[in-house]
């Protein structure tokens, strides 16, 4: 027996937790509720085979790696309907920061030292504090002395860095660091 879509879809919420599936289903147009809805009352005359083949396939999925590709808009879409748009934006907003800051850490130590050692200690404290801190001390051990004399009385009198501030100071090193690494592949 050849499963349709929408019956795949009514199995595979069935084999979930009543809270997931409702969740799920809350964020389905109309017409796709009709049609799971539609599923769910086939799948009482569904056989075991039908129920294995959709597990084989979710797995299949799983183990694939397949990626979903939602665009930013569809996202923003499905989370709205969710939390709304002004918790949405803020969400964004962090995942955004949170990006900038993996690419500093994906960058090894040594690097990341030589990029910074020249800039303002006040940045140089910016960064350090939006690191891992195993990373963040391993690069301040390596200051010069002079330096990691101003960062560190300006890390014990810090507050928290205005989230504004790191993201301008983490976009404009990301620009500099990708138009050096440019350079480098130039030479």
């Amino acid at each position: 027996m050849e499963l349709k879509g929408y019956e795949k879809a009514a199995i595979f919420l069935n084999m979930l937790e009543e809270d997931l599936a409702a969740e799920i289903i809350k964020n389905l147009e109309p017409k796709e509720v009709k049609k799971v809805t539609l599923g769910i009352n086939k799948i009482k005359t569904l056989d075991k085979n039908a129920i294995e083949t959709v597990k084989r396939e979710v797995k299949d999925i799983i183990e694939s790696g397949i990626k979903l590709s939602l665009d930013e808009e569809t996202i923003r879409s499905l989370l709205s309907k969710t939390f709304g748009r002004e918790e949405v934006s803020r969400i964004f907003e962090e995942v955004e920061e949170e990006i900038k800051i993996e690419s500093f850490e994906s960058i090894d130590t040594s690097t990341l030292l030589n990029f910074i050692v020249s800039e303002h200690p006040q940045t140089i404290t910016s960064i350090l504090c939006a690191l891992d801190p195993k990373k963040s001390a391993e690069i301040f051990s390596k200051l010069p002395d002079g330096v990691k004399f101003d960062v560190a009385m300006r890390l014990v009198s810090m507050e928290k860095v205005s989230e504004k501030a790191l993201n301008e100071v983490l976009d404009i090193f990301k620009i500099q660091f990708s138009n050096k690494k440019i350079r480098e592949k130039k030479v």
